[in-house]
């Protein structure tokens, strides 16, 4: 795909998300310049529709200050103002971030109980891999106060499935991995083939390594009629998910 095609899908899907507030003309300069990659001029296209409460400028501006190419925009505490109000207001891309920023303690003291809050609100609007960030912090905080915030194989399973029919391979993979360990399901290395052969396909980068690697130590304990009928099942899964769309 094209730069031009690229730039008026990012554009074109920002604006179908939202109501927009302020002047359209601005908002559509302001996205066209942050897909660009022309941050200044997206910040002074985007500041005053963000004063004005529109949430899609405000998300984009937290975007430009938290990863900007350029380490001259880069701004954690304007990232993190925008990032409330764009949540707020139910973005859930927003919602997504400012969950991980709390888990994760960037510019802000780690915060368990904040991340689970608004990355459960983003899962809840149908973020892929929100769902699949909740699932991993029912599996790794066990330190989280509230009951059902403790450490729980079965809710976990039921995020990551969640995630993996919304496309998240780090979903997929996390599947796999519950099923390989028998983490309160019977241990079935044949599901957990199928789930990590179902990440490979969908991911890209160290997720896909991650998932090749696991896909070639399952297969050393395999015989290949197992494999075979992981692999059928990975492609039932997929085909039906495909026409579930």
């Amino acid at each position: 795909m094209n730069q031009g095609a690229v730039t008026w899908l990012v554009t074109g899907t920002m604006l179908l998300q939202t109501v927009v507030i302020g002047n359209t003309s601005d908002l559509l300069e302001g996205l066209v310049r942050y897909a660009t990659r022309d941050y200044g001029r997206a910040i002074e296209e985007l500041l005053p529709l963000a004063n004005q409460g529109n949430p899609v400028a405000q998300e984009i501006l937290a975007k430009i200050f938290l990863k900007g190419d350029d380490p001259t925009v880069r701004d954690n505490s304007a990232a993190l103002k925008w990032l409330i109000q764009a949540a707020e207001a139910g973005r859930g891309e927003a919602q997504f971030e400012l969950g991980k920023i709390y888990r994760d303690g960037r510019g802000v003291p780690v915060d368990n109980i904040m991340a689970m809050y608004w990355l459960a609100r983003a899962a809840k609007r149908g973020m892929p891999d929100a769902n699949n960030a909740v699932g991993e912090m029912y599996l790794s905080r066990p330190e989280l106060s509230r009951p059902d915030f403790s450490r729980e194989a079965t809710t976990a399973r039921g995020f990551f499935l969640s995630g993996a029919q919304l496309g998240s391979a780090a979903a997929m993979y996390n599947l796999g991995m519950i099923y390989l360990a028998g983490d309160e399901v019977a241990q079935d290395e044949i599901e957990a083939y199928k789930w990590f052969e179902l990440s490979a396909q969908s991911s890209v980068g160290q997720e896909h390594d991650d998932a090749l690697r696991a896909l070639t130590t399952l297969r050393e304990q395999l015989t290949p009629l197992q494999v075979g009928v992981a692999m059928a099942a990975a492609n039932a899964w997929a085909g039906q998910r495909h026409r579930n769309e």
